[in-house]
């Protein structure tokens, strides 16, 4: 049996464009066959949407149940996670509150740090200014401490011109240096001629004290010597067993990562360092690349002196 295309039903299926028309048409169509023409018609004009109409089935009460069962689930699931979620967020913002408190208590550290080390700085220069304005006073209160006023006139002169013969034995005092370090001595004629000469000096050339001293230099020199390995002075006379010399091979380097120079600034808190001078000043903050040990611990390697060296500390 075929359709009339004059059916108004037929008409109105061929005619319709939009979806929601064409499923209420679908729905108003009793008849099988012509529900059939209709899907066939659906399905050539829009496949998708013929399809889907097309497979649809009518879904059972269990199955709905089912459906119903797992989407509750997966709400609840969403829920724990939402949770989960919220409870991970405020312990983060707890470690980030942490973490900025930290950072601020550092950074006032540092700051405390560099103005203690500033205020340190000046209390010992205030303490030596002090020191030596406190010596003067002293001196110059109590004239009749001998011994204050030749330790501060004898520094003072020392420090000023470098020539206070009490410093070289080989230098005889003039008689203003012997009234000004000793007042009290009157044993000294200033009218006399000889009055800037030694007194113990009387024939030119003639200085025991220089002579003595000439000969422990020269006795020094004859039998002590630096080892140049161990950069130690030691007397030739002795033995030089093989466990005389303890000493280092390699050479002195700066460790980064040593506790010295945690706050420490080249040029503020003094020499570079990576200066000769700061490895006199702070050997631990150095190694020797021969074995790792910082500049404070003995020698790696133990031997004889080694007195291919003959230059000494006096010669």
């Amino acid at each position: 049996m075929s359709l009339n295309p004059d059916d108004p039903i037929v008409v109105a299926v061929n005619v319709a464009s939009a979806a929601n028309v064409r499923r209420t048409l679908l729905a108003l169509c009793t008849d099988e066959r012509l529900r059939q023409y209709t899907l066939d018609f659906l399905y050539r004009i829009e496949p998708r949407l013929g399809a889907e109409e097309q497979g649809r089935k009518e879904i059972r009460p269990e199955d709905r149940r089912l459906e119903d069962r797992r989407l509750e689930e997966w709400r609840q699931d969403q829920l724990r996670w939402q949770e989960v979620r919220k409870r991970l967020e405020a312990e983060l913002a707890v470690e980030r509150a942490k973490l900025r408190a930290v950072e601020e208590v550092a950074a006032r550290w540092d700051n405390m740090t560099k103005a203690q080390r500033a205020d340190n700085k000046t209390k010992e220069i205030r303490k030596g200014t002090n020191a030596v304005r406190s010596s003067d006073n002293i001196t110059a209160s109590n004239p009749s401490n001998t011994t204050a006023t030749i330790t501060t006139k004898t520094h003072c002169y020392e420090y000023r011109s470098h020539k206070v013969a009490s410093a070289h034995h080989d230098q005889p005092l003039t008689y203003p240096e012997r009234h000004r370090l000793f007042p009290d001595d009157g044993g000294v004629n200033p009218q006399h001629p000889t009055a800037r000469q030694a007194p113990t000096q009387t024939i030119p050339g003639n200085n025991p004290l220089k002579k003595s001293s000439s000969t422990n230099k020269r006795k020094a020199a004859s039998t002590l010597a630096v080892c140049a390995q161990c950069k130690e002075a030691f007397d030739t006379a002795d033995k030089n067993d093989s466990t005389a010399c303890q000493h280092h091979d390699g050479d002195l380097e700066c460790d980064e990562e040593s506790d010295v120079w945690c706050d420490y600034y080249d040029g503020h808190d003094g020499p570079s360092r990576y200066s000769e001078e700061a490895k006199e000043l702070y050997p631990g903050g150095f190694i020797y690349s021969c074995c790792g040990k910082d500049g404070e611990q003995d020698g790696c390697r133990v031997g004889r002196h080694d007195v291919s060296w003959t230059r000494t500390k006096w010669g």
